[in-house]
């Protein structure tokens, strides 16, 4: 347990550092591609219906990414039951004092196939489990079939999954392809039982969980929450009595001719209320998907990029390691507005329970972390912070509270943290020349500074 939480505070440490001196404005040709970085953060997870361990630490890693509030690891290897699906989702919930994690499920969307009649069995079929920056991936082969599956993060709430087929044989064959999975409808922190009963509705095109039932040790907002999972395939879903099970399989059964390929591509979002999601359902309407991929893989490969370039490769691979790590490690802790949130920002870690919050000097410091290479986090990372300063009329007029959470109502205002936004405000006007920003942030910075 103590080298796990090592492991998470060893890898944000570094983050900041390594990064910064890591980095150079001037692109070049690619001298790394995502694909030489694989599984630097141990993404592996046999999740449960208890979120943190002892510590208050997950015993996990989750890859998050573009600011959402929920992600998802990879099954274990040997987990036999659980592969063809990632582990999860997580989901930052609103506490009644702060935003913690839940595991919603051990594996949500779980996929089975019947080749020619025969199920195809994934233990045996030379599983491949891949953690590279900025997409989860598993693949398969057996039999003249070969299957792989490959997450991105499409928007700040959204999670989209390719499932692509390949028929290696010189024979047609003919496929039965369903998902299924359950939920937990509790969670366990400090060896205390709470019921969040939620339920499985199905949607025509996949199913949404519902959370207005009893929602023990949430906030009352948590029953206008909602994950949903939508396919792009004529599809029939059957919900358990229970509510708490649910079977989504393809109308039609697929048959692939020798080298023919097939993608099916299918929706994982979380919303925390009903003007999200009808915001989201119209973001996925308008999805592109071969486009969100082709972005994702552009987004990542800029930020190699912007980090290795022959003025400062170090010539180090177990160096350059640690500094993608860190890359990953800051944007897993990006998250975008939420709630009383207004700026995207970076928390301090997404794998402590304590820290789903945004903390003043953190944010300043995680903003120089991501400035070469995602800018306009590092500005919002500063702007959410003042978002709060303290106003005119307030004997502490001008000051930067601590912290502010999903619900403005548990910031703490009681105290600030050490001056540092002058220094990350220069230093980001040093790499963007953004004028602009200095003079949104000038007065402000004099505020907090009188």
């Amino acid at each position: 347990m103590k080298r796990k939480i090592a492991k998470k505070i060893v890898c944000l440490g570094l983050s900041l550092s390594l990064i910064a001196s890591s980095f150079s404005t001037v692109f070049a040709d690619s001298l790394y591609k995502v694909e030489d970085f694989p599984n630097l953060i141990d993404l592996e997870a046999n999740l449960t219906n208890q979120p943190y361990s002892y510590y208050q630490v997950s015993d996990f890693s989750t890859f998050m990414d573009k600011g959402a509030w929920h992600g998802y690891s990879l099954p274990m290897i040997e987990d036999k039951d659980n592969l063809g699906a990632f582990s999860g989702p997580t989901i930052l919930f609103k506490h009644k004092s702060e935003s913690i994690a839940i595991n919603l499920s051990d594996a949500i969307s779980k996929l089975s196939v019947i080749k020619d009649g025969k199920p195809v069995d994934l233990e045996f079929a030379n599983p491949n489990l891949t953690y590279y920056p900025g997409k989860i991936v598993q693949s398969f082969e057996k039999d003249g079939l070969k299957i792989y599956i490959e997450l991105i993060f499409a928007t700040d709430r959204t999670a989209l999954i390719k499932t692509s087929f390949e028929n290696l044989s010189k024979n047609d064959i003919k496929l039965d392809i369903s998902w299924s999975g359950k939920i937990f409808d509790n969670y366990i922190n400090n060896k205390k039982t709470y019921d969040i009963s939620p339920r499985i509705e199905n949607n025509n095109s996949g199913i949404n969980v519902i959370f207005d039932g009893k929602n023990e040790g949430l906030a009352e907002e948590t029953k206008n929450n909602k994950f949903f999972i939508n396919f792009f395939e004529k599809v029939k879903t059957t919900v358990s009595s229970d509510k708490l099970s649910y079977k989504t399989s393809l109308e039609e059964t697929k048959i692939l001719k020798p080298s023919q390929k097939l993608d099916i591509y299918r929706t994982e979002s979380f919303v925390f209320n009903k003007e999200e999601y009808q915001k989201e359902m119209e973001n996925i309407t308008e999805l592109n998907f071969s486009n969100a991929f082709e972005e994702n893989g552009k987004r990542w490969q800029g930020y190699l990029d912007k980090t290795f370039t022959k003025e400062n490769i170090k010539n180090s691979k177990a160096y350059d390691n640690v500094a993608v790590k860190s890359m990953m490690t800051m944007t897993t802790n990006w998250k975008s507005p939420a709630g009383d949130i207004k700026n995207q920002g970076i928390t301090p870690s997404s794998s402590y329970r304590w820290f789903n919050g945004f903390w003043a000097w953190d944010s300043w410091k995680n903003a120089m972390g991501v400035l070469k290479f995602e800018p306009e986090l590092a500005k919002d990372a500063v702007r959410t912070m003042f978002d709060y300063q303290v106003e005119n009329g307030d004997k502490d007029a001008g000051a930067i509270i601590d912290v502010i959470y999903y619900s403005k109502d548990e910031a703490n205002t009681r105290n600030s943290k050490p001056p540092l936004a002058a220094w990350i405000v220069y230093n980001i006007y040093e790499q963007t020349k953004d004028i602009e920003f200095i003079k949104e942030m000038y007065p402000k910075l004099v505020a907090y500074h009188n």
